[in-house]
This record gives C-alpha cells, structure tokens and sequence, in this order.
C-alpha cells in the first residue's frame, strides 16, 4: 500500500475509532442521566405523570401504582378519565384542555382506587416539549386529604364563633382587635366595622364587672390575656 493510500486510511480509521468512542461516552452519560431521572421521579412521594394530547398516559412514577393499586401494565391501556369518578370527568378534561391550551393546570378531584376507593387530590401541571417535538402535559399530584380535615375544621370552628351566644372579639399581640361575632355587636351596641377600628383599652368600650362596676384596664380581660400569654 502506498505510503499515502496508508496514512489516509490510517487517519479515516482512527477519526472512525474516536467518533465511535465519543458516541459510546455520550451514550454511556445518557443512560446514567435516565437511571438518575428514574431514581428521582422513584423518590418522589407524589404522584408524577406525564400525559399526550390524546389524555392518555406517557409516563408515570412508582407512586400512581402504589396508591390506585394498579400494575403498570394495566395503567398503559388505561385513560386517564378511568382514575376519577364521572362526576369529576368534565372538571378534569377541562383542566387537561386548559393546560395544553395556556401551558397551565390546576384542579381538585377524587383519585380512585382498583378496590373503589375514593383519595382527595389536587393536580398541577405544565406543558414540556418531548424530545420527538410534541407536546406534553406533565405534573405532579398531590394527596390533599388533611388539607380537606383542616378546612372542614376551621369551616366548622368560624360557625361556631359567628353563631355563639357569648360574645367573641379577636385581638392581635398589639391589642388591636381583628373580629367581632354578632352578639358582640348586639352586647356593645357597635358594628363590627367600628369594634374592628378600636383597640382593646379604648374609652369607647364599657366594661363592667359582675356586679355592675367599671373594670380598669388591667381588669379588662383583654388586658389580662395580653398580660400573661
């Protein structure tokens, strides 16, 4: 072979060898970057999901397994509208439009379970572009049922204080008072805009004891709360 026929063949097949070598290297550095993606999205508590404009299911965590109970298997050829109860369905497609639609998605629904159980959740998403150029609608969905207890809760707590035979006022740490219920307004003959403008040592106020007598500041029981914590 000639000398020159050599080197050239020799330079062709060694840029051969490297680019093969940086392929293999890219190829290797790809496939770590998924197995630590998986590793992440495996972590994660939440629900993450990742759905096609059709509604179905790209891809999904450990986490929609273990809580709907269903195998992977089953969940491929599953629509994502069969993990909600009818009731939910238009409230859900809505917000699957609206978020391929304006790139954002937010709602509340109740996840259902392979056993027939029902689990408050609340759904956010975005849209991404996959790697083939379509677009994607992917989020995370998040258990909200002690959320759900505490609002019921306070719900049930504000009744209590609105309707109450006894008069309540809230104060702030500086005295300033911040609500009053009806029969406060009914006891001081105020609104409870003009409660809500005064503080708790004001002159306005007419306290008295048990027996009839004008309380002094530090007998106000305002005071005394503020005074001890």
């Amino acid at each position: 072979m000639p000398a020159l026929q050599a080197w050239a063949w020799g330079s062709t097949t060694g840029n051969a060898r490297t680019r093969t070598y940086e392929l293999e290297t890219r190829n290797q550095q790809l496939e770590r970057y998924r197995e630590y993606t998986d590793d992440v999205l495996t972590a994660i508590h939440d629900v993450f999901y990742v759905l096609e404009t059709d509604g179905t299911l790209h891809c999904w965590n450990d986490s929609l397994c273990e809580v709907t109970g269903y195998e992977d298997s089953e969940i491929t050829s599953m629509p994502v509208l069969e993990f909600f109860d009818e009731s939910d369905h238009d409230r859900v497609a809505d917000a699957i439009e609206e978020g391929f639609e304006t790139g954002n998605a937010q709602v509340e629904a109740e996840l259902l379970t392979k056993d027939g159980a029902s689990i408050p959740y609340e759904f956010v998403a975005s849209t991404l572009v996959g790697p083939d150029g379509e677009t994607v609608l992917a989020g995370i969905g998040r258990e909200v049922t002690e959320r759900k207890r505490r609002e019921r809760e306070l719900t049930r707590f504000e009744t209590i204080v609105k309707t109450s035979p006894i008069g309540i006022m809230i104060a702030d740490s500086d005295g300033e008072l911040q609500f009053a219920n009806d029969r406060a307004e009914e006891i001081y003959g105020l609104s409870k805009e003009q409660i809500n403008n005064l503080r708790f040592d004001d002159s306005d106020w007419n306290q008295v004891s048990i027996d009839g007598e004008p309380l002094l500041d530090d007998e106000k029981p305002i005071s005394q709360i503020l005074e001890s914590g």
